[in-house]
């Protein structure tokens, strides 16, 4: 018998079960003959021709699930699909039946006869689902008797075959939940229903957690017996330890559903959810329920407790060995990092100091971490769980510091780009100042007035980054105001002469001095000599102050902005 191909029939059986309100809602709306059937029909004539609808389906599919027992091979197969289409029939027809169903009621009509009639189908619905997952109940057990005659070459293929087993069961407990959901809409009582329901996950959930408990020391006691096993025999024990993996695979997705599905009940589940987090490293959303984070420390606690008990006698030259591999991975790191470090600054590549501080930190970071698990592994700890709790710490931990990793992200951004360094003069986020230090996570600077500033990358690598030290040559933009009865002649002669007197003024680029504009009351000269990113200021105050002094000496008149009044006032 081919149980594969029987199981896959039912599967598809269960995955067609009636939807939701709203999954109704849309099915109907994409039935376009439905619509052009309502444009002839009244409301109840097209649910009495529903209901009839669905007891034909019904009457058919039950024929043919009585022939199916009776058929092999491809005549079987081919059953198997028109029952298929049958069930999406009838499922089709309950979906518009119940959305029917709501807008008499919203409109004001009678619905109390089609509301029997719809409970009458839908237990019929119920019925069928529970025969089916009994039926799947005793394949499984055909299965795992199975199980013995496997070689171990077809062990894991064989696994992966009774999860997807597993899978048509939890598509069957879905079912059963959607079917409680639509009676819930169409108001039909279905406490017995929810009660049924419930028991019946208690008892699915007892018996996947104690699969998985054991599974769980299979795999641990396999581990055992490949570490110490022979060349010739590690292979055969690898295959059934990859069996086991995917066993475990299987049993801890079932009851991954099982948890969410007993939280829609309010039925206790912290226990479960520990037992999946220990066992596998599946992680759901009662990670952050107080009474699983809770359970799980005591429950290490007590795996810690229970490991010092065992290697008390061994506690002593286990803790020096810890210490001295600790102590030489120490060592081991440090050179590491002065190794990068020295590779760095010797390397052509022109890099950052941020970026060669984060490859040296974490390199040295990487060395004691490796150091770390060797020394565990070294002292009897499964290394499995801890780096399974350690997964869990750090979603948690990740969840709980998004704004801190959305300034480590901005922080390699700038490592990367390199928009600025230590020591750099820089105008971010809309302060200016010198650049003091660096770090993945913000940036230190002192303002001019020698404040200091901690600024966060994230509000750096979103701003405008004006970088004014960055080049080794400045431009000092100074512009003199003078007036109309000024000589432009002599003016150029002076800013000319002003400007080559300044030792740091460099020739090449050549300074500009040009009347820039003529404004109404004034004329507007430039001065832009081109000096060393270093002298910049001292140029820039000496300049102001030199050709200040040389107008005033040579008489260069001064500038009156109300001097075109005068004509005016005498006229007055």
């Amino acid at each position: 018998m081919n149980y594969i191909k029987y199981l896959l029939i039912f599967s598809c059986l269960s995955l067609n079960v009636l939807a939701g309100e709203n999954e109704v809602s849309v099915a109907t709306q994409k039935n376009p003959q439905q619509k052009a059937i309502k444009k002839t029909l009244s409301d109840d004539e097209i649910m009495r021709q529903l209901i009839f609808n669905i007891q034909s389906l019904e009457s058919n599919i039950k024929q043919k699930f009585k022939a199916l027992y009776t058929l092999r091979g491809e005549e079987r197969a081919l059953l198997g699909v028109q029952i298929l289409d049958l069930d999406k029939e009838i499922t089709n027809e309950i979906d518009a039946a119940a959305t029917l169903f709501l807008e008499i009621k919203q409109d004001g009509g009678e619905v109390e006869g089609y509301r029997k009639s719809l409970s009458v189908h839908l237990n019929r619905r119920n019925n069928q689902l529970h025969k089916i997952y009994q039926h799947m109940l005793k394949n499984m057990e055909k299965l795992s008797k199975k199980r013995i005659s496997i070689e171990v070459k077809g062990l894991y293929v064989f696994e992966q075959k009774i999860n997807k087993a597993r899978l048509i069961i939890t598509d069957i407990l879905l079912a059963f939940q959607q079917l409680i959901e639509i009676k819930n809409s169409l108001g039909i009582n279905g406490t017995k229903d929810v009660s049924a329901f419930s028991d019946l996950l208690l008892k699915v959930s007892k018996d996947t957690s104690s699969r998985l408990k054991l599974v769980s020391s299979s795999i641990k006691n396999k581990k055992n017996e490949i570490s110490n096993s022979s060349k010739e025999n590690k292979n055969d024990l690898e295959l059934e330890l990859s069996a086991l993996n995917e066993k475990r695979k299987g049993i801890s997705d079932s009851l991954s559903l099982l948890i969410t599905l007993m939280d829609m009940h309010n039925l206790e589940t912290s226990k479960l959810s520990q037992l999946l987090i220990t066992s596998s490293g599946t992680i759901n959303q009662q990670i952050f329920d107080k009474e699983v984070i809770a359970g799980l420390f005591v429950q290490w606690k007590n795996e810690f407790e229970k490991w010092l008990l065992l290697n008390a006698s061994n506690f002593i030259v286990s803790s020096v060995l810890i210490i001295l591999i600790l102590i030489l991975f120490r060592l081991i790191s440090l050179m590491a990092g002065r190794l990068v470090n020295r590779a760095m600054e010797s390397s052509k590549i022109k890099m950052s100091r941020l970026l060669r501080d984060f490859f040296v930190v974490s390199i040295k970071r990487l060395v004691m971490f490796v150091g770390v698990l060797i020394a565990l592994s070294q002292a009897g700890v499964e290394l499995g769980p801890l780096l399974a709790g350690i997964g869990v710490l750090g979603f948690v931990v990740g969840f709980a510091l998004q704004g801190v990793l959305s300034n480590f992200a901005s922080g390699l951004m700038i490592l990367i780009y390199r928009p600025y360094d230590v020591g750099d003069v820089v105008e971010i986020a809309k302060v200016a100042g010198t650049v003091k230090e660096m770090s993945m996570v913000s940036t230190t600077m002192l303002s001019f007035n020698n404040e200091k500033l901690i600024i966060p990358n994230n509000s750096i690598w979103g701003s405008l980054i004006r970088n004014i030290t960055s080049e080794s040559t400045r431009r000092v933009d100074l512009v003199f105001k003078v007036s109309f009865d000024a000589d432009i002649d002599q003016l150029e002669r002076i800013f000319r002469e002003e400007v080559n007197a300044v030792s740091a003024v460099l020739s090449e680029p050549a300074p500009s001095i040009e009347l820039h504009k003529q404004h109404e009351t004034h004329l507007e000269f430039i001065v832009r000599p081109w000096v060393n990113t270093a002298d910049y200021w001292s140029t820039y105050w000496g300049l102001n102050k030199s050709i200040q002094k040389r107008m005033d000496k040579e008489g260069v008149p001064k500038l009156n902005p109300y001097a075109f009044l005068k004509p005016l006032i005498n006229k007055v």
